[in-house]
């Protein structure tokens, strides 16, 4: 990433998290994400 992050969230198109989502494996250099064939995610990112 091109900045440090504090969080990521799954969200929907109006960025309000999802509850029933899987939060993604992230650290400072990057962040993993398991998807099916055709699957969208829309992420957040916090700054620090």
């Amino acid at each position: 990433m091109g900045f440090a992050c504090d969080a990521v969230d799954v969200v929907d198109l109006l960025e309000r998290p999802l509850a029933d989502a899987v939060a993604p494996e992230w650290d400072a250099e990057q962040i993993q994400l398991a998807l099916r064939p055709f699957e969208l995610r829309t992420l957040r990112l916090r700054r620090s």
